[in-house]
């Protein structure tokens, strides 16, 4: 058409036996101009309208979504997944039914879109259905064959139509439909044929579905958080915290990116705002290509979920006020008389507690396997801030009573310490989440005091120092309490500072405990006898010897007096007084103390009881400081027998024993069976402690011993190395490590890294003399030792030195 009329403008045309003659008139030539101009447009749309865009265009590589499929569209900030589309291709292409499950707003719709795009040549026919509503699906689902052809009479009645195009299907392989937003699995199972062809991609919440593969769309991994956040340099930790705190969800890291861009906010501030308006900011933000916001999507599912069943509402509730990964179900399923009636069917019933559980997976609000459950930690800070202040104080305390009851109260007894790690992630949850709601306190110090000791038995101070700090803190400043409650932490935290070598300020707060006891039961109280037992030992590890026995035997005085010389807790002091003779040079006295421990012990709990076992091991080592080495042979072996009895093989009470046993199996010239022994302490001991304990360290510096004595360096070097690691610089037995380890370089040759070692040892050993107020008694060599010198180091192990005993009253 164009061609046509710029020829009759510049000079005529001829054809079909037709002349037309050529256009001078100046005017005539623009107006057939814009005629033809307007004749192009039309062609133009004409065109259009008869042949797609090129996205739309069907060719042999890239088989378009067909333009009459209303879809959201894959966003261009798309990142990640790859190992997701990969998994969901495979699974495709050999179980033909997929479906992507997973929380709203964890990218379920981007990722089958991705997939579309990255696979949709592989088909002949790929249709987007929008499965949250039966209107809308049977629109998309109809309009499928009204695109493809298939032959269908409008007047028929909508089942005939639904089902001509499940035949039409049923006879084709090559096909992808892709369920978006499903949750009820029979409404899609509806419209798929009979037979198993073409492949079908279900996107829904639901996590249970019966024909089909579930696949869990978890959150981005945090690298792929933070690079979707692309902040500058200077704020990669910003960025970071921010996508830790919202979970990695995609859904909330869009929303906080198109805030912070609308309303120009630093990652700093968008922080402060959201931790403290967390479920407000969560609703703002526009978000690309999703309909809804984070807090929408959620608080609708969760107002579905309390009409329908209460009590999974109450659960939900519950869990919003526990850590977030891993509540065993034992804890929610425990009971107690002081529980709220209304969670009493989780307990009684196994049913019910299924239903909620399922009716809260069918929503992707949480996630239930058969060891536990994992909610996202944006579901429970949207819960908690969507009730009111009168309910946040009622589930915080519900949620202490329920960890409290979990968390056992013997945390010394091995085989509690599963359980014990298992429930103390939800129990220092649910304390924290109790004291910033004020209520329950009593039980979250409680709760705060059993896992303390419970981290100081297996070694891990630094956390168990922060827990009962944080107690300490909540007495410091509550009306709630007596008096009392506060010393008892102290002590706790004295124990835990003593055991992690820093005795100044141990003995510090020690000191305070024993003031505050005597304000608050008078001088003579068997409680204070406890602390000043434990502030005695710590006296002792810092070389104030004629300190720690006056605390020892003030101690001693006061139990005598409040229980009687017969008590199991005067053996107790006495086992403390026989170590500090020992350190003095007293060995003989000693051995007595040591044996009027074990007559208490034998006549009040039985010659076969694992206490006699600590005060045989203690008077073992008197014996070995005196030289008598077969009767510290007799004691030790003795007290290994009775632990193994009444403990089992594998308790650390039994690998001190071992420890002891090998190091006078050494003395004794039986080098082999000394090796065997510590052998068999450091596996007790890995296992039930874990490989980073300081008696691990004890261990191998005596296997290092033996093996330097067996005239093998090189094991023993590498031994001490892994020995130092796990001690520290400054530990209580670094000096020891150190000596030994420069005998170990001397043995190889390597002159300046042994004197090295030899010149920090005798540092050390020194320093710790001087740790105590001047003009108190020198330091010896700590547990029995000998000073630097040619000779090996040994460490034994003296027990009872920090028992705390609160039982007393």
């Amino acid at each position: 058409m164009a061609c046509v009329v710029g020829a009759i403008v510049a000079g005529g045309v001829e054809a079909l036996g037709m002349r037309f003659p050529a256009v001078d008139s100046p005017v005539r030539q623009v107006l057939l101009a814009a005629f033809g101009l307007v004749l192009l447009a039309v062609s133009a749309f004409t065109t259009t309208l008869e042949n797609p865009s090129e996205e739309l265009v069907m060719s042999t590589d890239r088989v378009p979504l067909p333009p009459s499929t209303p879809r959201p569209r894959l966003s261009p900030r798309f990142t990640g997944r790859d190992q997701l589309l990969t998994q969901t291709r495979t699974t495709l292409v050999e179980r033909r039914r997929v479906a992507l499950a997973g929380l709203g707003g964890v990218g379920k719709t981007q990722l089958a879109l991705a997939y579309v795009e990255r696979y949709r040549h592989e088909y002949e026919v790929v249709w987007w259905i929008r499965a949250e509503d039966d209107v809308a699906l049977i629109e998309d689902y109809l309009n499928l064959a009204r695109e493809h052809g298939v032959p269908i009479d409008p007047q028929s009645e909508q089942a005939q139509q639904i089902e001509r195009t499940r035949r039409w299907l049923e006879d084709r392989d090559s096909w992808l439909l892709v369920f978006d937003n499903a949750e009820a699995e029979d409404m899609v199972d509806a419209y798929l044929p009979q037979r198993r062809s073409g492949q079908v991609l279900v996107t829904a919440r639901n996590q249970h579905w019966r024909n089909a593969t579930t696949i869990i769309v978890p959150p981005w991994k945090r690298s792929e958080s933070v690079a979707f956040l692309t902040p500058p340099a200077d704020q990669v930790r910003e960025a970071d915290t921010l996508a830790a705190f919202l979970g990695d969800l995609p859904l909330a890291l869009d929303q906080a990116s198109s805030y912070m861009q609308e309303t120009s906010t630093s990652l700093h501030d968008y922080l402060v705002l959201l931790r403290s308006r967390t479920s407000d900011v969560l609703a703002l933000g526009s978000v690309s290509n999703y309909p809804r916001t984070v807090a929408s999507t959620w608080l609708t599912a969760v107002a579905t979920i309390r009409k329908e069943l209460p009590i999974a509402h109450e659960l939900l509730n519950l869990c919003a006020f526990l850590a977030p990964e891993g509540i065993p179900h034992r804890l929610l399923q425990s009971w107690d008389q002081d529980f709220p009636r209304k969670l009493r069917p989780l307990h009684e019933d196994r049913i019910v507690y299924n239903r909620a559980l399922s009716i809260l997976s069918r929503y992707s609000l949480l996630q239930a396997t058969g060891n536990g459950i994992t909610i996202h930690r944006l579901v429970q800070m949207l819960a908690r801030q969507s009730m009111t202040p009168a309910e946040r104080r009622r589930h915080a305390a519900t949620a202490v009573l329920f960890a409290e009851h979990a968390f056992p109260a013997d945390v010394a007894a091995t085989d509690h310490w599963a359980t014990c790690d298992l429930v103390m992630p939800h129990a220092l949850t649910a304390a924290r989440h109790a004291v910033e709601q004020n209520v329950s306190l009593q039980k979250s110090v409680s709760l705060y005091g059993r896992i303390g000791e419970f981290l100081r038995i297996q070694g891990r101070y630094q956390q168990a120092l922060e827990i009962l700090r944080d107690s300490a803190e909540i007495l410091r400043r509550s009306h709630d309490f007596t008096s009392p409650d506060l010393p008892d932490t102290l002590v706790r935290i004295g124990m835990v500072l003593r055991a992690s070598g820093n005795l100044a300020e141990s003995l510090t707060t020690l000191e305070e405990a024993i003031q505050l006891e005597e304000e608050s039961r008078g001088r003579n109280h068997p409680k204070v006898a406890v602390t000043l037992n434990t502030a005695g030992t710590v006296l002792r590890g810092m070389g104030s010897f004629t300190r720690a026995q006056e605390f020892h035997h003030r101690a001693l005085t006061i139990l005598e007096l409040a229980v009687g010389s017969d008590h199991p807790a005067c053996a107790t002091t006495l086992n403390n007084i026989g170590n500090v003779e020992r350190c003095v040079g007293q060995a003989e006295s000693a051995i007595t103390t040591h044996l009027r421990a074990v007559d208490i012990r034998e006549a009040a709990l039985g010659s076969r009881h694992p206490d006699v076992a600590t005060s045989l091991n203690n008077l073992s080592n008197a014996y070995a400081d005196v030289g008598d080495f077969p009767s510290a042979r007799q004691c030790v072996e003795k007290a290994v027998e009775i632990d193994e009895e009444a403990l089992g093989s594998d308790h650390p009470a039994l690998a001190a024993d071992l420890i002891n046993h090998g190091v006078i199996l050494f003395e004794l010239g039986q080098i082999e069976e000394a090796d065997q022994t510590l052998e068999r302490a450091l596996r007790i001991n890995e296992a039930a402690l874990g490989a980073e304990h300081p008696d691990v360290g004890v261990i191998l510096t005596n296997i290092a011993a033996v093996r330097q004595a067996a005239g093998e360096p090189e094991q023993a070097k590498s031994l001490l190395s892994r020995a130092l690691s796990i001690i520290g610089s400054d530990g209580p037995d670094t000096a020891a490590v150190l000596h030994n380890l420069g005998r170990a370089n001397a043995a190889l040759g390597n002159a300046l890294a042994a004197e090295d070692s030899f010149r920090r040892s005798r540092i050390i050993w020194a320093n710790q003399q001087h740790v105590q107020a001047p003009g108190t008694d020198p330091l010896p060599p700590a547990h029995g030792g000998t000073e630097p010198g040619d000779t090996p180091w040994f460490l034994r192990l003296d027990k009872d030195v920090a028992t705390a005993e609160f039982d007393l009253e």
